[in-house]
């Protein structure tokens, strides 16, 4: 039943007609990215903390970011 009611390639995705349905129209507001601050990390344990971070980097577990959400 879903082969024949769900487009699962591109080629038989269609439309509905627009002498039956109107365009929907979707508002939106504009995005205002989220503000907040760093997470502080206590000095007695900041040495251990960037060396694990160090690692994760090296072991492809964390990469750098160039969103507007980085810090």
């Amino acid at each position: 039943l879903n082969e024949r009611v769900l487009a699962f390639e591109e080629y038989h995705r269609g439309t509905f007609c627009e002498d039956y349905f109107t365009p929907y129209i979707i508002p939106v507001i504009e995005h205002k990215p989220w503000e907040f601050v760093n997470i502080p990390i206590p000095p007695g344990i900041h040495e251990h903390v960037i060396s694990l971070l160090k690692e994760k980097i090296a072991d492809d577990v964390y990469e750098p970011g160039q969103s507007p959400y980085r810090s």
